[in-house]
């Protein structure tokens, strides 16, 4: 995949730019301002000069709310990276260049995502040193940041795929950044109020106020990535499955009941990685040059 010529020319020019710098030292410099920030209000002070204890009970929640920012900061950064992929070319004036070649669109596409991800493995892998902070106390192990790490490079995957497709569709950058930022809400935000919403018309239900079965639409939620950081980090923390645990009590059957704790991040993950690669399918569609050679003879 790192071969492709797309992918390579986009990575040389990324890390050539200022822009990808300035991207790495506030994106570190911010987390970093919160690491110490909430490393230092574990301890307490006593006389302002010495510290008398450290809470350790509290070590791990140090650890969610860094590895929970950093993840809300790169879903923050992947629209920006991603939807001017195609887009950008298409304000070049470049894009119809990178058709005449020999790559096909799917290359194409592929090329710009791989791309992209790899300037986000430059924001993860210089952001260790700051997760890894909460080694010098205890609490958390490493296949707990493995895990971490792996879910944020299936978040960029997902959102990612998102961006590419809605930078085959409109012409502009800038609006192509505003669909991906509202896909990104749509998929974090109004699904995660699907949640209460069935919550509510279940308990009227049960009141007899009116019967409508509406349990089976917590499922959408297996394509909000902020319910899945939030599931994996409560796992890792109380070692139990809250989100599997709310769709026992919503969906109108028992499918959940029969599976191990852990199911529900499990399949929202491989739901998610099956929607990107939809979206990179819709994308190579739309980039398809012969696709519209043809409907333009038909006219």
């Amino acid at each position: 995949m790192f071969r492709n010529p797309v992918c390579i020319k986009e990575m040389k020019l990324s890390v050539r730019t200022k822009k990808t710098a300035m991207g790495l030292f506030i994106f570190n410099g911010a987390l970093a301002v919160l690491a110490l920030f909430a490393y230092y209000l574990m301890f307490d002070l006593s006389g302002g000069t010495s510290y008398s204890y450290v809470n350790l009970s509290v070590v791990i929640y140090l650890y969610a709310i860094i590895a929970v920012t950093e993840m809300a900061m790169i879903a923050f950064v992947i629209p920006v990276i991603t939807a001017g992929s195609i887009a950008g070319e298409r304000e070049k004036q470049t894009l119809e260049i990178l058709l005449t070649t020999r790559l096909t669109p799917w290359q194409i596409v592929t090329g710009k995502l791989v791309s992209s991800i790899s300037t986000l493995l430059l924001y993860i892998i210089s952001s260790l040193p700051i997760l890894c902070i909460v080694f010098s106390i205890g609490g958390v192990n490493v296949w707990d940041m493995a895990q971490i790490m792996l879910y944020v490079f299936v978040l960029a995957i997902y959102l990612g795929s998102f961006g590419i497709l809605f930078s085959t569709i409109f012409k502009k950058s800038i609006v192509a950044t505003v669909y991906t930022y509202g896909m990104l809400i749509v998929t974090s935000i109004i699904f995660y109020i699907i949640i209460p919403v069935t919550y509510a018309i279940m308990e009227s239900n049960a009141k007899g106020n009116y019967s409508v079965d509406v349990g089976n639409l917590v499922v959408i939620n297996l394509l909000n990535p902020l319910i899945s950081v939030l599931a994996l980090i409560c796992n890792q923390i109380v070692t139990a499955d809250v989100f599997q645990t709310i769709s026992l009590n919503t969906l109108s059957n028992d499918f959940w009941s029969n599976m191990e704790p852990g199911t529900w991040l499990i399949v929202s993950i491989l739901a998610q990685i099956l929607v990107a690669f939809l979206c990179l399918f819709l994308a190579t569609k739309r980039l398809n040059p012969i696709k519209k050679v043809k409907k333009s003879k038909q006219a």
